[in-house]
């Protein structure tokens, strides 16, 4: 099957509740930002992974951090062994998700790391 935007919109609209809002809206914004449709799908199977971690620990999404990115692959690198390079791209792939949610978040808490000019990988 074809990556498309549809596709990695059904998946992320699957989960329910509020992930699934934040996580159609992360897919609409990669395709308006002309990500390729291939990308949006890997990148929203990354976030829908961390997502559902987040909310079985319950951490709201106004409250992520780099610090989640970090225990996430932390606890996922336990359970099974990853190349870098894979760890790499879910990295890029969940910072890019978090710039998301700090640009477009109606109440996303005042921090020195949230802020959306630092671009998408905080440099």
């Amino acid at each position: 099957m074809e990556p498309s935007y549809e596709i990695a919109d059904a998946r992320v609209r699957a989960v329910g509740g509020m992930s699934s809002e934040h996580l159609s809206a992360f897919v609409t914004w990669l395709g308006s930002q002309q990500y390729s449709a291939g990308y949006a799908c890997i990148v929203a199977r990354h976030a829908l992974a961390f997502s559902r971690w987040c909310e079985a620990r319950g951490i709201e999404v106004s409250a992520l951090t780099d610090v989640e990115i970090d225990r996430y692959q932390r606890s996922r690198a336990r359970r099974r062994s990853r190349r870098p390079e894979t760890r790499r791209q879910e990295r890029q792939a969940l910072k890019l998700f978090l710039l998301f949610l700090r640009v477009s978040a109606p109440v996303w808490p005042n921090r020195p790391d949230s802020s959306p000019s630092k671009g998408p990988f905080g440099r």
